[in-house]
């Protein structure tokens, strides 16, 4: 450290520490990662008083520290730099909640001293690359089927908006206006505390703060994403237009769009989305239908099934064969309920789309899935099967 004198009159105490990056050897407790002011590992730069440190994990946390002799340090570091909040950094991601896709993200390190990160949560979401070059080129390599396709080379300066994009647009607003002006905006409307205030006249009422969710421009949820690929933004404007009803059945009824843990039915044990009221209807009937069979006999199937329907039972099956698709595909469009076993299991956030979200707001779908969640495309086999017809059948006992 040091004390510069820059004027006769008045002391400015400036501090300045020459950091390293050291690995000290212990023969108890292994080796101690932590910083060194004595020359000694690798060189991080000069720091002043109110600079910081940029710590990011192999794992894609990162988090920012002070420049304290004793802060100790993980092992398994990717980065560690003098912090620089406007520096532009590139990853590439595997999300396994994104159905396993690859995605290259341009983002800011808003760090803050609690651990953050830029990969999906799921613990089995992955970085695969990591750079803060300026512009970087990423080749893309094809394998398996493609892999007759050449090289692809993506300019990600180009392919990928910079994230924390509402954070910055959010610190120059309040960079603009003045201390303590009154914002009137959607995005800063304040908020309840759920405390009230004590007085002498009339009723107490609720004392507000600013809604921090929405910052200060952006309402919570939006999103600035890029059209991709053709007929994109009619799907968007359709979703849009039909938010506010999904929202009122929702609202309506929570209880058909939440995921369900540990249903049990007999042995069995499901996680579940949809009306489970139909798990106890009096008239449950399993539809099984061989592989073999021609088209007659499958309109044949599908006729007596419809009519039992009519009647008041509620079909279930795996769906797997072509009848036993073709049978539930013609009860779905007819309104009649179902209850739908699959082999894939739920995320925590997991919900019906479509059509289906219609029957689970109706409570006539039920969702049933024996096994966890996953992201591969597999092909169901013959174990399965049976497995899950036999489930049908026990459910209709």
């Amino acid at each position: 450290m040091a004390v510069k004198r820059t004027n006769p009159h008045k002391n400015f105490m400036v501090f300045n520490a020459v950091l390293f990056f050291a690995v000290l050897q212990n023969m108890l407790a292994g080796d101690i990662l932590r910083l060194d002011f004595d020359g000694h590992g690798e060189y991080l730069g000069e720091f002043h008083s109110d600079d910081r440190i940029l710590v990011v994990l192999k794992n894609g946390e990162f988090y920012i520290t002070d420049f304290d002799a004793n802060n100790h340090y993980e092992p398994d570091i990717l980065y560690i730099e003098k912090y620089a909040p406007d520096k532009v950094w590139t990853a590439i991601v595997k999300n396994v909640t994104q159905k396993g896709f690859y995605y290259i993200k341009r983002f800011l390190m808003e760090a803050t001293p609690k651990k953050n990160t830029f990969v999906d949560e799921h613990k089995d979401s992955a970085m695969m690359l990591l750079t803060c070059e300026t512009y970087p080129l990423i080749q893309v390599n094809f394998g398996g089927g493609d892999s007759f396709r050449e090289p692809l080379v993506i300019d990600a300066e180009e392919f990928a908006l910079i994230k924390g994009f509402k954070a910055s647009t959010n610190k120059a607003y309040r960079r603009l206006i003045e201390p303590g002006t009154t914002v009137h905006s959607a995005a800063t409307l304040s908020q309840p505390t759920g405390n009230t205030a004590c007085s002498t006249e009339g009723p107490a009422s609720p004392r507000t703060k600013p809604d921090r969710k929405h910052g200060l421009l952006w309402s919570i949820g939006y999103t600035d994403g890029i059209l991709g690929r053709k007929g994109q933004l009619d799907n968007w404007l359709v979703y849009l237009r039909d938010n506010p009803r999904r929202l009122l059945m929702k609202r309506l009824h929570p209880e058909f769009f939440r995921v369900q843990r540990h249903v049990k039915v007999d042995a069995y044990e499901f996680s579940a989305i949809g009306n489970r009221y139909l798990l106890t209807h009096p008239v449950r009937l399993p539809v099984q239908c061989s592989r073999r069979l021609t088209e007659e006999e499958i309109v044949r199937k599908t006729n007596y099934y419809l009519e039992m329907a009519r009647r008041g039972a509620v079909l279930v099956s795996p769906s797997i064969s072509p009848g036993e698709k073709a049978i539930m595909r013609a009860a779905f469009d007819a309104g009649y309920p179902l209850i739908l076993l699959q082999e894939n299991g739920f995320t925590d956030l997991a919900k019906p789309g479509g059509a289906r979200f219609d029957a689970c707001a109706e409570g006539r779908l039920l969702i049933l899935a024996p096994w966890e969640h996953h992201n591969q495309r597999l092909t169901i086999n013959r174990s399965q099967c049976l497995s899950l017809n036999e489930m049908a059948r026990i459910i209709c006992e």
